[in-house]
């Protein structure tokens, strides 16, 4: 769904993911498990694969807005 053709869908779609992602890595995770790496895949499939720039531009604006908190 991040990568649909229609904007508004893969725009719905990232912020959805988004505010899991935010909910899921606020818990601190076992030192064994991978769960949240795993979890930030999609980001990077979009990254990758969405032609849409504002997409792409979507998911990093929101990880560097991550790593400033």
């Amino acid at each position: 769904m991040c990568c649909h053709n229609n904007p508004n869908v893969s725009f719905f779609a990232l912020d959805a993911l988004r505010q899991l992602a935010m909910n899921f890595l606020e818990k601190e995770e076992l030192s064994h498990f991978r769960f949240q790496k795993d979890f930030l895949k999609p980001f990077e499939y979009t990254i990758v694969n969405n032609k849409n720039s504002d997409a792409r531009e979507m998911v990093r604006a929101n990880d560097d807005r991550e790593r400033l908190t």
